[in-house]
């Protein structure tokens, strides 16, 4: 049985590469100052995207059941060290053979760093700033639902919220129109 969280586990060619929080820091202000917030935010969400992607994958090695693989979301999350704890609730609706009909949800990340570097180094924000996080929740649960699954950030420390960050996620069932990515993302 192949255990996820070995650190040397990893796809073939596809190594993780283990940063510090500040490293991470300084590159995301780079990149902030040289793109501009609002590129910079699609840059980080697809960065984010792309490592839930390829966590979801590694995941799937071990269990085919969304259930099981959605629970273990919290723990590749909570083993990145981008966040101290998470606190989370859904509701899943399956349908035929073990397909996803629907997921909602909602939670809260507690203490997320990528919101403490923001702080660190730009100050508050008016919007929600965990663009990595909400990346990574999202290609992670949209890989295992195997359907497009949209995280929203909602509220967030580095806006000065007092209770972390909050996110709802829902399964887009069908091609999101372009009103409707600008509502979610």
């Amino acid at each position: 049985m192949v255990n996820i969280l070995e650190p040397n586990r990893s796809e073939e060619g596809n190594k993780k590469i283990l940063t510090t929080t500040s490293a991470f820091g300084l590159l995301r202000k780079g990149i902030i100052e040289n793109l501009g917030t609002k590129r910079a935010k699609g840059f980080l969400l697809r960065y984010g995207w792309s490592l839930g992607v390829s966590d979801a994958k590694e995941a799937m090695l071990t269990s085919t059941s969304i259930e099981y693989l959605l629970k273990q979301a919290s723990i590749l999350h909570l083993n990145t060290k981008h966040i101290k704890d998470i606190q989370s609730e859904r509701v899943i609706e399956m349908g035929d053979s073990d397909t996803l009909k629907s997921i909602i949800g909602k939670g809260k990340w507690i203490d997320s760093s990528e919101a403490n570097v923001h702080l660190k180094h730009h100050g508050l924000s008016d919007i929600p700033v965990c663009y990595t996080l909400t990346g990574y929740a999202s290609g992670y649960m949209s890989t295992d639902c195997r359907k497009s699954v949209i995280v929203k950030e909602t509220s967030c420390i580095a806006k000065g919220d007092d209770i972390g960050v909050i996110t709802d996620y829902k399964t887009v069932l069908f091609a999101l129109t372009e009103k409707l990515k600008r509502v979610l993302v």
